[in-house]
């Protein structure tokens, strides 16, 4: 059943025809619930990070006055994620996903 049941007959026929003939448009991935479930938590997840990661070095800069902090402050960050990142996709790829 395409878009999880919230779709009309009509949308679903609709949708299988403009994909067979190759007509899609930017929007028609959020004609699927799960879709815009998973686009809406991911903005609102890239919005808390990236505000959180603001409040931090506006604090850290108003803490010490000292701009050479928040550069060491992004060398530390990108030393411990560089490592970090390559090891999470082995990880993701070779761990049973029901442990993790």
């Amino acid at each position: 059943e395409i878009g999880g049941g919230d779709l009309t007959a009509n949308e679903e026929l609709q949708v299988e025809q403009d994909t067979a003939a190759g007509k899609i448009s930017w929007f028609s991935p959020f004609l699927f619930k799960g879709y815009r479930l998973l686009w809406t938590t991911n903005v609102a997840e890239f919005t808390g990070r990236t505000l959180s990661e603001i409040s931090i070095l506006v604090w850290l800069y108003e803490a010490t006055g000292d701009a050479l902090a928040l550069g060491w402050l992004g060398i530390i960050t990108l030393c411990v994620q560089v490592p970090s990142i390559p090891i999470g996709g082995v990880l993701a790829d070779e761990v049973d996903r029901r442990v993790l």
